[in-house]
């Protein structure tokens, strides 16, 4: 998915990405277009690697917000156990008081501005 000349909006929630191979399974590129891509939300998924095991994901340019809501994490993330990666190139998290980010216990190589 890219932008094209528009500005999109993407939401991917309550789903099992799975795949094999190391091929992505949501390839969202912002960089690719005029417009703008914003995810509104990726909530409640199930992220599984190769046959099943580890899983991953990782964004380019990531921006964190949250509202400072009890619980309104901006990033959750949370292994099952089987292992799982998290990555970033690049980014920001901005806290209106509250955690914005709760990871547990995932391996991550993330890097913010």
């Amino acid at each position: 998915m890219d932008t094209g000349a528009n500005d999109t909006a993407l939401a991917i929630d309550s789903s099992t990405l799975a795949t094999t191979g190391g091929v992505a399974v949501v390839d969202a590129n912002g960089s690719t277009g005029a417009g703008t891509l914003t995810t509104t939300s990726l909530s409640g998924n199930t992220v599984l690697g190769g046959n099943g095991g580890d899983g991953g994901i990782t964004f380019g340019n990531l921006n964190i917000a949250n509202s400072g809501a009890t619980g309104d994490y901006g990033l959750f993330i949370q292994d099952s156990g089987s292992g799982f990666n998290f990555g970033t190139t690049g980014g920001s998290i901005d806290s209106v008081g509250g955690t914005a980010v709760k990871i547990d216990p995932v391996t991550t190589d993330v890097t913010l501005s």
